[in-house]
């Protein structure tokens, strides 16, 4: 099996393989998971003859791993021998913000014949795969009532109190629906109105804002926002409850 970052492929069993998840939470939901790929290698080289030349040959193997290490944005991923690809590939495209490399290519053993024929390194790879089961990451919903009952008004007199006069026995019922969700993803669809034949349709005011990044460090989530506002009118009460977390 073999290591391969971007066009860099790294010798058949140059390297070892370790490979962390941690959930990533964002309002208590798993929006993604963190993925880690560290390596654990081993250039060797062939003998050349002579110290002066080993070192030369050496210098000349760790440039291109050093080199394709210092671009992020490439896919990584442990192939079988044939160049099938195992469970462990991380592809730029799928993940949020793109792969990242968080532990350049470092040499932490410095003692005995290191740089001679063999030099060992390690180096890190991590990206963000949002969790698509979990794109909503907030939802709020507010429905109100009004209407119903009589209608009337206080006729003010020259002598004496306020008198009061029913203008209408009965008036129409009135609702309001709104809310807002925040998707990490792409904007939430706002739900169907509740009482689709009593809706006032020129009423109704969608909106959408503008991005806003979220997370000061590492990989940020970007917060898409929907709000929406249905009016409904009629004769008969409007009887419902707000939609939960996610019904639209």
């Amino acid at each position: 099996m073999y290591i391969q970052y971007g066009n860099y492929q790294h010798a058949i069993g140059e390297g070892a393989l370790s490979v962390s998840q941690q959930a990533e939470y964002e309002s208590g939901i798993a929006a993604a998971v963190r993925i880690r790929f560290e390596v654990q290698g081993r250039i060797q080289i062939a003998d050349q003859g002579s110290v002066l030349a080993n070192q030369g040959a050496m210098t000349a193997a760790l440039a291109p791993l050093e080199n394709a290490y210092f671009h992020n944005g490439l896919d990584f991923g442990l192939y079988q021998d044939d160049g099938t690809p195992t469970q462990h590939v991380l592809l730029n495209a799928a993940t949020l913000g793109g792969t990242r490399v968080i532990t350049p290519v470092s040499y932490p053993v410095g003692r005995g014949a290191e740089y001679s024929t063999f030099r060992n390194y390690t180096v890190a790879v991590e990206g963000l795969i949002p969790n698509y089961y979990a794109s909503i990451v907030e939802w709020k919903e507010t429905l109100n009532f009004s209407g119903g009952g009589p209608e009337f008004i206080f006729l003010q007199t020259l002598n004496g109190p306020p008198q009061k006069q029913v203008l209408y026995q009965q008036t129409t019922y009135k609702a309001s629906q709104q809310g807002s969700a925040v998707g990490n993803l792409a904007y939430p669809l706002p739900p169907d109105p509740l009482w689709p034949y009593a809706i006032h349709p020129n009423r109704t005011v969608i909106d959408r804002s503008s991005p806003e990044r979220v997370g000061a460090t590492g990989i940020a989530f970007r917060h898409y926002r929907t709000t929406w506002s249905y009016s409904f009118e009629d004769v008969a009460p409007l009887i419902g409850d707000p939609n939960f977390w996610g019904n639209g």
